[in-house]
């Protein structure tokens, strides 16, 4: 399996690394190290090629321009357990703009005592930004937290409610 990684840099957030399988996206993180953490244990090929992820990567420069505030790329999730897949899958459904409780995505995914471990797979979303689990914040109104950093979650969230 060949998997291909490229990189952009962006204003208010630094450089984002992409990669992808077969034309979608599959990881996406702020340390390109995290990639190959990621990956280590499995038998791909880690190819750097700054010809792929273009489509991905001009989305994510509109988006965090405040012109596009939904992504068609694709994403895969080329890891997880079937219940994070089912999380990860329904952070999709939250609207540009708005955000919801770890406990009402919980009760979105038929499990309404799960909360905690809906942050759990909030954490280990893969493709964070474009699977938006920056949406989801604590029932009191903090925050919570964020993989790619509490002032990157506030950032994008501050960009969705400007837009």
């Amino acid at each position: 399996m060949k998997i291909y990684i490229n990189s952009k840099e962006f204003k208010h957030i630094g450089a984002i690394h992409i990669a992808t399988f077969e034309d979608k996206v599959v990881f996406l993180t702020l340390e390109k190290s995290k990639i190959y953490e990621y990956f280590k244990n499995d038998k791909v090929s880690l190819i750097e090629d700054p010809s792929s992820c273009v489509h991905p990567l001009q989305e994510l420069a509109g988006y965090l321009d405040g012109k596009i505030n939904a992504f068609t790329c694709e994403t895969k999730f080329l890891k997880g357990t079937e219940f994070q897949k089912r999380v990860w899958n329904e952070l999709k459904t939250i609207p540009y703009g708005q955000t919801i409780s770890y406990a009402q995505l919980a009760s979105r995914i038929g499990n309404d005592k799960a909360c905690r471990a809906v942050g759990t797979a909030n954490s280990k979303n893969p493709v964070p930004i474009i699977v938006p689990c920056h949406r989801v914040i604590n029932a009191n109104g903090n925050l919570g937290g964020f993989a790619l950093g509490i002032g990157v979650k506030k950032y994008l969230l501050d960009l969705e409610k400007s837009f």
